[in-house]
C-alpha cells in the first residue's frame, strides 16, 4: 500500500507542475515552469526545481524576491492541493524570509513539507536553496491553507 500512495503522489504532483504553465501561460506564475524532482509520501514532502531565466533578475543581478516568493508559493500550494484531495484551497497566510540572495544561472530547489495536513487546515513549511547546498537556504517560508474550503476543479 505505501508504494501505491507514493505513486499516486508522484503522478498528482507531476500533473500539478505541468498544469502551472499550461493554465496561465501569459502570467507571472505561468512562466515559472516547476519540475518535480522528488516526493516522499511518508515524509509528506516534495522538491520542485526551477531554472533561473533572464527575466527573473533584479536590479542587483540576483534573483528577484518576487520570483523567490513564487517558487516557494508554488511548492507550498502543490502540497496543500495534494493533501486537500487534489482540490484548490485558499491561502490564509504566507510568510517568507530571505537570509541570502539567490544567484542567477543556478537552479532553484524548493523542498515543501506538510507539517500538518488536516480536513480544515494545512500547514506547510518550505526551504529554498541552490546547487547541492540545502544546508545553506537562501529563503524559507511557511504557508497556511484553509482546506475546509477546498473546491473541486472543473
Amino acid at each position: 500500500m505505501p508504494e501505491e500512495h507514493q505513486m499516486t503522489m508522484e503522478q498528482a504532483l507531476r500533473y500539478f507542475a505541468q498544469r502551472v504553465p499550461e493554465e496561465a501561460p501569459n502570467t507571472f506564475s505561468g512562466q515559472m515552469q516547476p519540475e518535480l524532482v522528488s516526493c516522499d509520501e511518508a515524509a509528506k514532502s516534495l522538491v520542485f526545481a526551477f531554472d533561473t531565466q533572464d527575466w527573473m533578475r533584479n536590479q542587483g543581478g540576483a534573483v528577484h524576491g518576487g520570483v523567490i516568493a513564487e517558487t516557494i508559493s508554488i511548492a507550498i500550494n502543490a502540497l496543500a492541493w495534494y493533501y486537500a484531495g487534489m482540490r484548490q484551497n485558499p491561502v490564509v497566510s504566507l510568510q517568507l524570509s530571505y537570509p541570502r540572495p539567490a544567484l542567477m544561472g543556478q537552479r532553484i530547489y524548493v523542498r515543501a513539507t506538510a507539517v500538518h495536513a488536516g480536513k480544515n487546515m494545512a500547514y506547510v513549511s518550505a526551504l529554498a536553496w541552490q546547487q547541492d547546498r540545502e544546508d545553506k537556504p537562501f529563503a524559507t517560508g511557511t504557508g497556511v491553507h484553509y482546506t475546509a474550503a477546498a473546491l473541486d476543479e472543473d
